[in-house]
């Protein structure tokens, strides 16, 4: 009803100057599902948690395509490419707004985006005045979120990114060629150069590096002196860092659980999706809090220039006291803006 209402109103300065912004506060304040109950869990320390119909549904639509086969060596159509190509210009504006701001820019410089996948912000980065860009990834993550035995992850990958391409006109292809390169390299245990790289950036990847510290160590040695890395993720506490397939039916779930009570709740609710659900918790998230990041950060001899968490107001208004005790009994550093904000920037520079 909200959105219709949006929809009618007039392009005048008062609907802009008052009306807009009430109803954008509205929109953004509202989180509703189907809350019919469809079962109860209870954990090791006697909570008992109600489970919602639609919360999975609301917090990752679309979840159901993590299980489906065919979407796992899926190349998107044309008309999906377009819609990707769209949210990954935005992502390039934003790092190149932030790295501005700080007086610096991607000319002439030599830049990494680790965790690539399809490649298309690798692709952007090389139309930019830029040396040169290197798209990083590692093929045994994706193979653990799939229970395809045929997939070969090198080959969709490949295809994926040829697929991508197409989205370009021929001088922005010669571009690419000339500047563009994929190689396959674990951040964690990075066999790239040091100090070669002027720029590194990553989006919804820092989440999902388990080992971090050693991540951090080795972004620092590949960075050049005073390089600058740009990072945005989806935490593991937030609402939706169960992403789809370990997200459960009731608020925070994954993150209330302790790794036994989750398993057992995998087991017990859902137990067709246990292998692909217990290997994605346990291989593939890590328990990364805002505290821990400045920690490991100043360890691995980055300075941390910015830190941005964007606090979700629907999430916020979800947000119970007992999913920040539950949450903090295993995990003690936690605090209320890990659980409310699903996405963070962090700006590092190597010192």
């Amino acid at each position: 009803m909200i959105r219709k209402l949006a929809g009618k109103i007039k392009n005048s300065s008062f609907s802009k100057k008052y009306l807009e912004p009430i109803l954008a506060d509205l929109l953004e304040d509202g989180f509703h599902f189907d809350k019919t109950v469809i079962g109860n869990f209870k954990d090791s320390y006697g909570n008992n948690y109600d489970l919602s119909a639609g919360l999975r549904n609301k917090i990752k639509p679309g979840w159901q395509a993590m299980f489906d086969e065919s979407k796992q060596n899926y190349i998107p159509k044309a008309s999906e490419a377009k819609i990707n190509l769209i949210a990954a210009k935005r992502h390039i504006k934003n790092l190149k707004s932030s790295l501005n701001s700080y007086g610096i820019s991607l000319n002439k410089k030599s830049i990494l985006e680790i965790g690539c996948y399809n490649g298309m912000k690798t692709m952007l980065l090389g139309l930019e005045d830029c040396s040169s860009v290197t798209g990083s990834d590692v093929t045994f993550y994706y193979e653990k979120q799939s229970d395809n035995q045929n997939l070969n992850v090198d080959s969709h990958l490949t295809r994926l990114r040829n697929s991508m391409k197409t989205l370009f006109d021929e001088k922005q292809k010669s571009n690419i060629d000339s500047k563009v390169v994929f190689v396959e390299d674990d951040i964690t245990n990075s066999a790239l150069q040091e100090e070669s790289f002027d720029i590194l950036c990553s989006w919804e990847t820092l989440e999902h590096i388990t080992d971090i510290e050693n991540a951090f160590s080795n972004m620092r040695r590949i960075l050049k002196p005073g390089g600058i890395a740009f990072h945005e993720y989806n935490p593991f506490y937030s609402l939706n860092g169960g992403h789809s397939l370990c997200t459960l039916d009731f608020p925070w779930g994954h993150c209330r659980l302790d790794e036994k009570d989750f398993l057992r709740y995998i087991t017990e609710i859902r137990p067709d999706e246990l292998g692909l659900a217990s290997s994605f918790y346990l291989n593939s998230l890590n328990r990364m809090t805002i505290n821990n990041l400045r920690t490991y950060s100043s360890n691995a001899g980055l300075k941390i220039v910015a830190l941005i968490p964007f606090v979700k107001k629907a999430h916020l208004n979800v947000y119970t006291w007992q999913a920040l005790k539950d949450t903090s009994r295993h995990y003690p550093t936690t605090e209320v803006v890990d659980l409310v904000s699903p996405v963070v920037w962090v700006i590092h520079q190597k010192i």
